[in-house]
């Protein structure tokens, strides 16, 4: 304020004049240095958005041919067959050639039970085959061979067949109408020509040869493809189980590749588990994608905030949000179809249930020692089971993480936007 005395004679005029200033408001750096702070934290979740949607690409079409190798499974059973040595029976894991039958009789794979080619009831020995399944008894327990069910080999007489052929039936069909007219066909299992045949002979080749691959597993023969102008001795009951599974699934499973011709699809069961990485790959891609589409203008916005880019945070805003309303839809999209195959998935447990309930022999000299060749091809087999359900589980958080980092990144945007706005009209 300034204050002028004028005088004229004996008047005198004051003159006041007041001057006026004003300072900048100190808010104005305060909301420059929060919109900085924000755009640092809106670029470090666009980082960690843009890693973990390339890292869930990756782990969606990897990992299942990583885990699915089938090097570790041969290497386990053949360690599993040559621990077993002459307690294995090899036959079981072939194939017996039968008359009429395409497929010859391989041993079933859900009930882990031998087969043999016998006769059809009323036909001819050389031309009309069927496949029977072998005799076995329900013996007494053993831990870690065959502790769940007791089931040893018998040998092929008459009485023994069709006993056989009557515990198969109550096994896979236990009463009822079809578990009676199974047992009513239990006769012809014990024909003069089906005991022959479940001994090893081949009717084919002229009825006096007998061949140790065509034998029902506890009968004696030095190589498998031992062939004997007499009947193969009998050496006693051996268990049809390993670690207390069927020795087809212990040993023998086929879990490799069933195509001869590479231009054909590949249908073993481990290229099947292995097929499941399109259910999974396909919809975590897509969703993985278009998270990176969306963390890209995010992290450009929260650089341009760190710059005191006016004009940049706008564009980028504006671009963040619309791609941001295609990705909320698809990613949800998605999310659901992973979440849905993640319990489609829990399906295959009770598919490898042939693998669980084995346990490692309590006493020493066992089959199935703990921690033996044996025990860890059962082991690793099992543990198949969970690989494909473990998959999806990861996908569904990766998916699920990406979907909500995606719609965090989105709010920021928006946020940095309107404090730049706010910055602007202080």
């Amino acid at each position: 304020m300034t204050t002028v005395t004028t005088q004229y004679g004996d008047a005198t005029t004051t003159t006041v004049t007041t001057t006026t200033t004003t300072m900048a408001a100190p808010v104005s750096s305060e909301a420059d240095s929060n919109t900085k702070m924000l755009g640092i934290i809106e670029l470090a979740i666009g980082g960690v958005c843009a890693i973990l949607a390339l890292s869930t690409i990756i782990f969606s079409w990897v990992y299942l041919d990583a885990r699915l190798d089938i090097a570790p499974i041969d290497k386990a059973n053949e360690q599993c067959k040559a621990a077993l040595g002459t307690k294995y029976m090899e036959q079981i894991c072939t194939a017996v050639t039968c008359p009429g039958i395409l497929a010859g009789c391989t041993t079933d794979t859900g009930t882990g039970e031998a087969r043999f080619c016998g006769v059809k009831f009323g036909g001819n020995p050389a031309t009309d085959g069927e496949c029977y399944y072998c005799p076995y008894k329900r013996g007494t327990a053993k831990p870690g061979q065959n502790y769940l069910s007791g089931e040893d080999t018998e040998q092929c007489s008459t009485a023994t067949m069709i006993d056989g052929c009557k515990n198969h039936c109550v096994k896979t069909l236990g009463t009822g109408s079809a578990a009676t007219a199974c047992v009513n066909t239990c006769p012809d299992n014990g024909s003069n020509e089906n005991v022959q045949a479940c001994r090893g002979r081949n009717f084919k080749e002229g009825g006096n040869v007998y061949e140790s691959k065509r034998t029902c597993p506890g009968y004696s023969y030095p190589s498998f493809d031992y062939t004997s102008n007499t009947e193969i001795p009998y050496t006693g009951d051996k268990s049809l189980l390993v670690c207390g599974r069927p020795m087809y699934t212990s040993v023998c499973f086929q879990w490799g590749a069933s195509r001869t011709d590479p231009n054909t699809i590949d249908t073993s069961p481990l290229a099947l588990l292995k097929n499941w990485k399109y259910g999974g790959g396909i919809p975590s891609t897509v969703a993985a994608s278009l998270a990176l589409i969306i963390a890209i203008p995010a992290m450009l916005n929260g650089f341009f905030a760190m710059s005191s880019n006016e004009s940049g945070v706008k564009g980028t805003a504006g671009l963040g949000i619309g791609f941001s309303i295609i990705g909320f839809c698809t990613s949800t999209t998605c999310l659901i179809v992973v979440c849905v195959m993640a319990g489609v998935s829990r399906a295959i447990d009770y598919i490898f249930a042939i693998f669980n309930g084995f346990e490692a022999d309590s006493t020493s000299g066992g089959t199935c020692p703990m921690g033996g060749a044996c025990y860890d091809s059962v082991l690793y087999q099992q543990q198949l089971s969970t690989v494909v359900s473990y998959y999806f589980t990861v996908l569904s958080f990766l998916v699920g993480f990406l979907f909500a980092l995606s719609l965090l990144q989105t709010i920021m945007s928006i946020v940095v936007c309107c404090a730049y706005k706010r910055k602007g009209a202080l």
